[in-house]
């Protein structure tokens, strides 16, 4: 079977094209990784990541819950009952974008719940331990503000601006799943 010059540089297009397309899906498949890993494990690999921060706002808004059962008759049930969706829905969360929005939701059912607890004649340990609950929810958001995911996502998606970039994602059918503060 002969090969003619024209049967050949059509190969050797697509080969060249295959490969670009194989390296560039690739390449956003390992930039997706290792923000996963940073989000999961920590930018040091030693746990302090955001992800573990989120969890902790969990356990503390559910410990919230424990106390405001406590007080159901002064407590409307909507708000603890927001609180322990928000903070269940949260685990079952499949994509980066759907973690947040679900994270936001759990942030103003805690906030809610929390003040209407303050509101309500709690007992003076009780009212400590909200307190306490509310501070450890703040210093858990101010951690994930303050990770290191945030420039390590930034660079990647300086990376990958530009039309080229953005070309070859929609070609490789690739996109970045990316934690961002806000949205």
């Amino acid at each position: 079977m002969k090969m003619t010059q024209k049967t050949a540089f059509i190969l050797a297009v697509l080969l060249v094209l295959g490969s670009a397309w194989g390296k560039a899906r690739l390449t956003f498949s390992s930039m997706q990784k290792q923000l996963d890993v940073v989000y999961t494990e920590g930018v040091d690999h030693d746990g302090q990541s955001i992800a573990q921060d989120i969890q902790a706002k969990q356990n503390t808004a559910r410990n919230c819950v424990t106390i405001a059962r406590r007080y159901d008759s002064a407590i409307n049930a909507s708000l603890i009952i927001a609180v322990e969706n928000a903070a269940e829905n949260l685990d079952q969360a499949g994509s980066m974008s759907e973690r947040r929005r679900l994270e936001t939701k759990l942030d103003t059912a805690f906030a809610s719940l929390s003040s209407a607890l303050l509101e309500a004649s709690l007992s003076q340990k009780d009212e400590a331990y909200v307190v306490g609950f509310m501070s450890e929810y703040l210093a858990s958001q101010d951690r994930i503000e303050r990770d290191p995911y945030h420039e390590k996502a930034a660079a990647v998606l300086k990376d990958t601006a530009g039309w080229f970039p953005s070309l070859l994602q929609k070609l490789t059918a690739s996109s970045l799943d990316i934690y961002q503060i806000g949205g």
